[in-house]
């Protein structure tokens, strides 16, 4: 009979779980569907929301906060929704800053216009939107090839302590065909350097290799003013075209710089009074900085030149013409590939014969969006950032409980 009672209590405890887990999907529906009015089955209307949102936390995008009553046993509340218009397909999940960072750069590349991420970060602190993409133009120069514009807007969840990004970008272009230029770009970035470097070349002769390319098989777009066309701006204007400004020449050599294993990085400055942008390379143990624009003059006969004034020079000569934050880069001090050096220790090496046999595609490595899969209310979901299981807690919880009755049950029985 006891043995009996405790199998009804058990099962009893079991349905009750049941029936609360249910609550919780049915409260998230409703909240997927941006039910003004929503009744809970608590007098803690924070606790059941929060467990709403352990169990699908994309629903966080909507929280805009609520107001309501408790009768006792129960609440009825009134939410108040932002983003209304973001359909939950397209609303992804972080658990950390550089998850973060890998959806921005997947919604970047294949030119998504609203990237909409829940990061789920207990330990908040601000992220730095500027410095996010800095890092993403370093570890995907595609990924900001044709943007325009980003407009960034973040809440905080009060409950959570998660934090929502709605990220709305303009491109300069259709994103048919600004996907079709990244991979045109990509494909011609493989055939430069397949075609122009040896695998086994020291790197100072693949950067000589790249800044003379680049000049050789690109002209500076003068008339950008009038003629506004957008590929000036990228690498698909520089390698495609063979027109570019300075954004163009600077995107191109950083992918071929990257395509060769070079340590490299952008630097945002100016020079003669204009907002410009130029590279620094990593030779050994230092940086040099590396303006192929520059390098790449106008003449008034229209005659091309290949100079080498802005060619690996350190800090102290670039800053005679160019102005940077250098609190914001490293430094270059680097004298010992300088151009004159450059030619006394190419005229002493043998030859390089040895091929690139493959390159990744970014394309293999990043993604889209829609390819992660998205939680779909299952106990366990599984997507390419890992596995989650978002309502692990409701088990816990119910195995506590029951370990609790049981022994409960236990001690009445030693007493009888």
């Amino acid at each position: 009979m006891k043995r009996m009672l405790f199998l009804i209590i058990t099962a009893l405890c079991l349905f009750t779980g049941r029936v609360y887990a249910e609550s919780i999907h049915d409260t998230a529906a409703r909240l997927e569907s941006l039910s003004p009015e929503i009744r809970l089955d608590s007098a803690s209307p924070d606790e059941i929301l929060k467990q709403v949102y352990e169990y699908d936390p994309r629903l966080e995008m909507y929280f805009g906060g609520y107001n309501g009553t408790s009768y006792g046993s129960y609440s009825i509340i009134n939410m108040k929704y932002i983003n209304s218009n973001i359909p939950l397909s397209q609303i992804y999940v972080a658990e950390n800053e550089d998850e973060l960072r890998e959806l921005v750069t997947r919604g970047l590349l294949y030119c998504n216009e609203s990237i909409n991420i829940v990061l789920k970060d207990r330990s908040y602190k601000s992220i730095d939107m500027n410095e996010l993409y800095d890092r993403i133009e370093a570890e995907c120069p595609y990924g900001i090839m044709g943007v325009e514009s980003y407009n960034t807007s973040t809440s905080d969840n009060s409950l959570t302590g998660d934090s929502t990004y709605h990220i709305a970008v303009k491109y300069r272009y259709a994103t048919d065909e600004l996907m079709k230029e990244k991979r045109e770009t990509e494909a011609k970035a493989f055939t430069v350097v397949g075609s122009n470097i040896a695998y086994d070349m020291p790197d100072y002769m693949k950067v000589k290799t790249i800044h003379d390319y680049i000049i050789n098989n690109c002209k500076y777009a003068k008339d950008y003013d009038t003629n506004k066309d957008p590929d000036y701006y990228t690498a698909y204007g520089a390698l495609v075209k063979g027109r570019a400004v300075c954004q163009g020449y600077t995107q191109a050599a950083r992918i071929l710089f990257d395509l060769c294993g070079i340590d490299n990085f952008t630097i945002s400055g100016k020079s003669h009074d204009d907002a410009h942008t130029w590279n620094a390379v990593k030779l050994g143990e230092d940086y040099y900085h590396i303006d192929i624009t520059w390098d790449d003059p106008l003449t008034y006969d229209g005659v091309d030149m290949l100079i080498y004034d802005y060619y690996n020079t350190d800090d102290t000569k670039m800053a005679e013409d160019h102005i940077w934050d250098r609190d914001k880069y490293k430094p270059c001090v680097g004298k010992t590939y300088n151009y004159t050096n450059t030619l006394r220790l190419m005229a002493s090496e043998g030859m390089y014969t040895q091929p690139y046999k493959s390159f990744v595609s970014v394309f293999e490595k990043y993604r889209p969006l829609g390819d992660v899969q998205q939680i779909d209310k299952a106990p366990v979901q599984v997507y390419e950032l890992g596995v989650r299981s978002w309502n692990y807690r409701e088990f816990a919880a119910l195995s506590a409980v029951l370990f609790i009755l049981f022994m409960i049950f236990r001690k009445k029985e030693e007493r009888l």
